[in-house]
């Protein structure tokens, strides 16, 4: 299971907006997101967002864990490859 990280919100947003979401509205510190293909979320701006609710962003617009942190996953894919050769 991969470990969850604290980020700020901005960086959730940018994540969000390179996957295809888009700004709709917003309301006090949370700003909604929709995608042509994929159910809506909100984020909420803090100066960090905690795991659990980072997983519930995921889980709310089915991105896998691997696909939002592909670096993290690309590094530890190799170390684990390289075990095997």
């Amino acid at each position: 299971m991969l470990r969850l990280p604290r980020l700020p919100g901005k960086d959730i947003i940018k994540k969000l907006e390179r996957g295809g979401y888009y700004f709709v509205r917003q309301k006090g510190s949370h700003k909604r997101f929709e995608h042509e293909s994929r159910p809506p979320t909100s984020v909420p701006l803090h100066d960090l967002i905690g795991p659990g609710l980072l997983r519930q962003i995921l889980r709310e617009t089915g991105i896998a864990l691997c696909i939002f942190f592909v670096k993290r996953c690309y590094k530890s894919w190799i170390s684990l490859y390289s075990l095997y050769i």
